[in-house]
């Protein structure tokens, strides 16, 4: 392991053990982890901590799978947005997330998801047999992303399943990881006969890039006098020198 692969953990559990205390220090330091990977994970989509958390189903019986979530042209698909569904769809996703506190890659990880996804996104599935196994929020979720998949078929959307495995490591998986990985990733492109996987690791480095390219700029504006509420309740009236507003929006431009 070269110096720098080394520093990337050390640095990624001083923004994790930061993060914990600041954000959520009620919570065990696997389930902020998994929150924190999660949050990486779907940085592409902008989703609000609300459906970040809807998506995750880590817990008893939960088929090695911490977070699952279905996405239609984009937009994360929940409870209640199933029923309002759009006539057409282009593309259909769903992510699967994986996320360990370990600072390796392991094979049995990728296999104990070989072995429950086909099942789980089967149409033809079995919920009677799955539930005694699976916990009921795992099974909800998929069901969702199968229903989904039936309303939409008419339109013909594109249909990618990308499963991400993160955790603390300092380096690339192993070989074999990969060639198991390329397995599974194989086997969910058999969802659909034009399904296409694909299998993302995030290590250590990975989760602290993403983590700087999500801060946010923050700048504080300096007032005159007390804020005052508006009458409606909505809002406030605030006032400002005009070289400390200017101040204000400067910096808090990226």
């Amino acid at each position: 392991m070269t110096s720098a692969q080394n520093n990337d953990q050390r640095l990624l559990d001083r923004i994790l053990e930061d993060q914990h205390r600041k954000l959520a220090p009620d919570k065990s330091r696997d389930d902020f982890f998994t929150f924190f990977a999660a949050d990486k994970a779907l940085q592409d989509w902008d989703l609000d901590n609300d459906e970040i958390m809807d998506g995750i189903v880590d817990g008893a019986h939960d088929c090695g799978i911490d977070g699952i979530w279905t996405f239609v042209d984009e937009r994360y698909v929940t409870a209640d947005a199933h029923q309002f569904l759009p006539s057409r769809a282009g593309k259909i996703e769903l992510v699967i997330l994986q996320a360990k506190t370990s600072a390796g890659y392991q094979e049995t990880v990728v296999e104990k998801l070989h072995f429950h996804l086909p099942t789980l996104l089967d149409m033809s599935r079995d919920e009677e047999d799955l539930a005694p196994h699976t916990n009921a929020k795992l099974l909800d979720r998929t069901r969702r992303f199968l229903h989904i998949l039936e309303e939409l078929a008419s339109s013909f959307p594109q249909v990618r399943i990308k499963v991400i495995y993160a955790n603390k490591a300092a380096e690339t998986p192993h070989p074999n990881v990969k060639a198991k990985g390329d397995r599974l990733r194989r086997e969910l492109a058999k969802i659909t006969s034009d399904t296409k996987a694909d299998l993302e690791y995030l290590n250590a480095a990975d989760l602290r890039e993403r983590t700087a390219r999500g801060a946010k700029a923050v700048a504080q504006l300096v007032f005159t006098e007390t804020p005052m509420s508006t009458s409606l309740g909505e809002g406030y009236v605030c006032l400002a020198r005009l070289d400390e507003y200017y101040r204000f929006i400067t910096e808090a431009s990226p």
